[in-house]
């Protein structure tokens, strides 16, 4: 079989000294050209490989490997129609995140401007003393707009409106507790004003009491109380009842009778000083025995009160 020398120097003395290549195999004429460009079986003694590294006119692909190549021109045409036909998706899709930004950006917009209105709302509520409609505005914002800025600032100053509220919802329900009267009596010579608060009694079965608070053009101001459905044990002008004030120790006071009166009723003697520790106080209790021998305690939410519905003081004892 025959090998060019130059790809295998011949074997010398023992083959085991130098390893024979088997894969080498028959040179195929074709792939041999002469620096003429000959390829005939006549020259092929001078036959140099086909070497890259020669020079130009010395390499020549076979014809079928040179068949096989792809066609560079086409490739570019295909590649330039793909990029004309995926142009249009493309800048579609650039196209529609544009709008998509801009869409959220106006949504972002109406969001703060909304909560923005609410919040000024909210800070009138505040300076018009209405702390139940501040704290209502406050949990809307906080509720639909949390992440702007408006319902940041209310959710900050949520908890101080809803303490608010509620003591305003308490100090609202005290004041129901108080019904005021203030009516034109020409033969008395003026305005005769009264306020009066329902007791709670302290057990079933006891007959109800009011509390009443007048001032009278002619009889000046007094303090009593008004029992319906029972009576009261004491029948003189020289009584007693236990009067408690808040948590402060039970003391007692001086009623009397009011001869003829119906329903039945005691006066409370020392009316001012009554209604001074009366205006101070959250609760007040009334003690005092009744005509069937049971002693009765009545308590009074009088934190509601307001004096000024009685009008200027007068005559007061």
């Amino acid at each position: 079989m025959a090998r060019p020398e130059r790809f295998e120097l011949p074997t010398t003395k023992f083959v085991a000294w130098y390893s024979i290549q088997l894969s080498y195999g028959r040179v195929n004429p074709k792939l041999w050209v002469s620096p003429g460009g000959s390829s005939s079986a006549a020259s092929r003694s001078s036959f140099a490989p086909c070497d890259p590294r020669a020079g130009s006119g010395a390499f020549r692909l076979p014809d079928a490997a040179v068949r096989m190549m792809p066609n560079l021109t086409l490739v570019r045409q295909l590649a330039r129609a793909c990029l004309i036909l995926a142009l249009p998706a493309l800048l579609a899709a650039c196209d529609d995140g544009e709008r998509q930004r801009v869409a959220a950006e106006a949504a972002a917009a109406r969001q703060e401007s909304m909560a923005a209105e609410l919040l000024r709302q909210l800070e009138a509520s505040e300076r018009d003393g209405r702390p139940d409609l501040a704290r209502a505005f406050a949990e809307d914002l906080v509720l639909r707009f949390p992440q702007t800025a408006a319902g940041k600032s209310a959710a900050t100053r949520i908890e101080a409106l809803r303490t608010a509220a509620d003591a305003e919802a308490e100090a609202r329900r005290l004041r129901g507790l108080w019904t005021y009267h203030d009516v034109e009596e020409p033969k008395s010579g003026g305005r005769v004003r009264t306020a009066y608060l329902h007791g709670v009694p302290a057990s079933e079965g006891l007959p109800p009491l009011r509390l009443v608070l007048r001032r009278h053009p002619e009889w000046g101001q007094s303090a009593y109380v008004l029992v319906n459905g029972g009576d009261f044990a004491c029948r003189s002008d020289d009584c007693r009842a236990t009067l408690i004030v808040d948590d402060a120790a039970p003391r007692a006071v001086h009623v009397s009778r009011a001869q003829g009166a119906d329903p039945p009723a005691l006066f409370i003697e020392k009316d001012a000083e009554f209604l001074a520790a009366l205006d101070a106080a959250k609760t007040l209790s009334l003690v005092m025995p009744l005509a069937d021998g049971r002693e009765a305690r009545y308590a009074f939410e009088v934190g509601g009160f307001e004096i000024e519905q009685l009008g200027p003081p007068i005559g007061a004892k």
